[in-house]
């Protein structure tokens, strides 16, 4: 499992650096370059820079074939399609959080609290748990 994070924070890692590169080719109005990168990083499949990826490329018109632009979007599409149960849970997640911690009545606060106090003594599913909040699970 280590292994697994330390390659997905690598990936991550090269994929906001190639972001940043295509930025940079912009600037410099290399916009082939630039497209270029954008359409790698899509296909990576990144959760957060995939998408940005796609909106920049529509925002500065780097593609002026809607056939390549509407096959990226539905290669975004299938990727959210699978992480939807994902996304559902995480939803779920939050709700329940959001109604634990606005009811106020004192049993709940006492499991509230003595639910943090196990978390914050167990440094393993501490960051488990912050891992799995940032998509890197």
């Amino acid at each position: 499992i280590i292994f697994i994070n330390i390659n997905n924070e690598k990936k991550n890692n090269l994929i906001s650096e190639k972001y940043v590169q295509a930025g940079l080719y912009l600037t410099v109005d290399n916009k082939e370059k630039s497209k270029d990168l954008y359409k790698e990083i899509i296909f990576s499949k990144n959760k957060f820079y995939s998408t940005l990826s796609l909106y920049t490329m529509l925002e500065k018109n780097l593609e002026k074939d809607n056939n390549k632009i509407l096959g990226d979007y539905l290669t975004l599409r299938k990727y959210a399609r699978a992480r939807r149960l994902d996304n559902e849970l995480m939803a779920k997640t939050m709700t329940g959080l959001n109604w634990v911690y606005k009811e106020n009545n004192e049993p709940l606060r006492w499991l509230r609290g003595f639910g943090m106090n196990i978390i914050n003594e167990n440094p393993q599913l501490k960051s488990f748990l912050q891992k799995h909040a940032l998509g890197n699970s």
